[in-house]
């Protein structure tokens, strides 16, 4: 399948509405690149591989983002026929091709949120949209680290952080030094020289938020995710998916007589909100046979639920009354995820105990 026809397949399994959105946006055209036919075969080789990895990528942003729009209210709240709501959606489209994380484009589609709210203005989204698809996970880190500090000290009115006091984990001292003054020049710290001596070093420092980074964490609670692992039943995760699949099925083999309603009822849909919506479901109903239906056709490219693209049947787990369960794979640690384990906890507690490490 080339470029214009893979795009062209987003089409199928989005809103009209959203489809508007894209087609103003003009991001379904990919851009065509010159290529001489006479060149050597060796040239024109490595053209078509490298054309084709750009495509796919191309092509995987776009999908994400697209599920991130359908998992938030922007979908809802904002205007194909508003102009300034256009070219916000075009600029963000701009620089989720550009991301190099999924993390930064669900930041993304989270400041679209706020502007289609009216939380901040055009200029401010614009800002913010810049500053996180620009900004690296380890220049995240620190500023992440430095808002903790500063929420932390929040009740003892510290408005600056020392620079001894700031150390995060896996950088060490000389990177960090060079992180924030990164973080300085791009306007999202500000550096105030606390001690006097007569040779200056970075320990002669303090750093706060400027105005645009506190408005960055006003709108995301986090930058990039947290790197979090689960404990539960006596085994390690790291996905969040995969916890939460090994808790419905610890659930359902201490309840062998378990129904599809009773399943329902222990893991309801309302601890997958906000986000996706759903914990578990029938696979031959409601959104999880519409998405089956939509992959095996080849008109959704993302398959939604336990365990995996190649053969989405072998996630199912099977009831005592004959239904074929699958479990969710869209969780999101700020979102969902910890509705799901405060549902858990204050439902299960002493049963199916997870400990967040």
């Amino acid at each position: 399948m080339d470029g214009n026809n893979k795009l062209s397949e987003i089409g199928k399994f989005i809103s009209p509405k959203l489809e508007k959105l894209l087609k103003l946006s003009e991001f379904f055209i990919l851009p065509q690149v010159a290529f001489d036919p006479v060149a050597s075969a060796a040239v024109g080789g490595i053209y078509m591989v490298a054309n084709s990895i750009i495509e796919s990528r191309r092509y995987n942003k776009i999908c994400t983002f697209i599920d991130e729009i359908k998992n938030s209210d922007v979908e809802e709240n904002i205007n194909p026929d508003k102009e300034e709501d256009v070219e916000i959606f075009g600029f963000a489209m701009d620089k989720v091709l550009s991301a190099s994380k999924a993390s930064q484009i669900r930041a993304i589609v989270k400041i679209l949120s706020a502007r289609t709210k009216n939380n901040i203005s055009y200029n401010e989204a614009e800002d913010l949209i810049n500053i996180v698809s620009e900004l690296s996970e380890s220049e995240a880190m620190v500023l992440q680290k430095v808002h903790a500090e500063l929420e932390t000290n929040a009740i003892r009115e510290i408005d600056a952080i020392k620079y001894e006091d700031l150390r995060v984990a896996d950088i060490p001292s000389e990177r960090m030094d060079y992180l924030l003054n990164r973080l300085v020049g791009k306007g999202l710290l500000k550096q105030n020289m606390v001690l006097a001596r007569s040779t200056l070093t970075m320990n002669n420092y303090e750093y706060s938020l400027t105005g645009i980074a506190k408005s960055i964490f006003c709108n995301l609670d986090y930058i990039i995710p947290p790197k979090h692992t689960y404990d539960f039943d006596g085994k390690t995760y790291k996905s969040m998916a995969k916890l939460v699949y090994a808790v419905v099925q610890s659930y359902v083999e201490k309840h062998e007589d378990l129904s599809y309603e009773g399943i329902k009822n222990a893991f309801p849909d309302k601890w997958a909100k906000p986000g996706f919506g759903v914990v578990v479901e029938d696979i031959s109903k409601g959104r999880a046979k519409e998405n089956l239906d939509k992959f095996q056709r080849g008109e959704d490219m993302v398959w939604r639920f336990h365990t995996g693209r190649t053969s989405p049947v072998e996630g199912t787990i099977i009831l005592h009354d004959g239904s074929h369960i699958v479990v969710s794979n869209q969780w999101n640690f700020n979102g969902n995820f910890k509705t799901f384990l405060k549902g858990v906890k204050d439902t299960y507690k002493g049963d199916l105990d997870i400990v967040v490490n």
